[in-house]
Parts: structure tokens; sequence; C-alpha cells
């Protein structure tokens, strides 16, 4: 984990769990992730993190590739993104035929830090892959990766095995 989980707390962040396994997320991913991010700033970017489908519980999961969805949230898209649940039937039925799947979700922070909101703990699924962008002024500062542990309700980090984008000091504000 690269963001210090006292400065999380104290900018009004939930806690954040130690680093609970490893995912693997490859440069063509991170690219995808980095260019949506930064395209998308002032509101959120959103999408899909795709890898080969799991037969059991591999560590770390390979994400693959980052697929771009559209934020469809009414409203302040600067603080929020939602992806319709059409749109996640239609990704999960074009990546069953090549034996792949949704590991998790991405979303970018505009301004803000790269660690999961509050909002966004309420809204996650256990087992997900979940990566955070920060983009500052529209360039992407930092990249992490969690999973929601539902027996405590709270995030941990996931170690990534590729290296990182580069890590910003900015504490933020707390997102509402």
């Amino acid at each position: 984990m690269t963001v210090d989980p006292i400065a999380l707390e104290r900018a009004g962040y939930p806690p954040i769990g130690p680093d609970l396994g490893e995912v693997a997320i490859s440069p063509k991913a991170r690219a995808t992730i980095q260019l949506h991010a930064e395209r998308s700033y002032p509101e959120e970017a959103c999408g899909f993190l795709v890898g080969p489908a799991p037969g059991g519980t591999e560590n770390p999961r390979q994400i693959d590739e980052a697929i771009p969805s559209e934020n469809e949230r009414d409203g302040n898209r600067t603080h929020r993104f939602l992806i319709p649940y059409q749109e996640v039937v239609r990704i999960e039925r074009l990546l069953a035929w090549g034996g792949k799947a949704i590991l998790g979700y991405y979303h970018s922070h505009p301004d803000h830090l790269a660690a999961p909101s509050a909002y966004d703990r309420d809204h996650a699924w256990p087992w997900y892959v979940y990566v955070v962008a920060s983009v500052e002024q529209g360039h992407m500062t930092e990249l992490n990766a969690y999973e929601l542990d539902p027996e405590r309700g709270m995030f941990h980090s996931l170690s990534q095995e590729e290296g990182t984008a580069s890590h910003s000091t900015h504490q933020g504000a707390a997102r509402p």
C-alpha cells in the first residue's frame, strides 16, 4: 500500500486493512486506465478489470486488460460513477467465449487520493479487485488496488506485481 492509513483516516476515508494478497496488472491495462482517467477528468472514469476466468482462488489474480465504460451517473460525476447492469451483462457475455471474466472494476478520483471512499466501500462486492486511480489536475499520479473484506466491512490493499504510477503526496479532503 502506498497511502498512509493514518493520513487516510484523518482525511475522512474509511480504514484500510493490511495487504490481503496480490494482483498482477499488465502494462496494457495500466495504460488504458491512465488514458481513460486523464481524458475523463474532471469527471470520474470507470471500467472493467479483465483476466483469465478463475478456476479457484488464484493469487495473484492477473488483470490482462481494462475495458473502459461510460460513466452513466446522473448528477455529479466528479464524485460518483455508475456502470449500468446491462453493460456488466454485455461485457460478461463477450468475455465468456474467450475464457475471460470480469475480475474487478476501476475508477478514478479526480483531485483526491487513490483510496476507496466510504461510498465505494458501501457499494463494493467481496472478491472483486477494485483499482482506484488518483488524477491530479488531469494527470494520473497514483494507482492502487483493493479488495473488500466482507466479514470486517473494510477494504484491504492488494500488492501489485507490476510497477505502479508515481506516488502522490496530496492528502486531499474527504470525499462526500
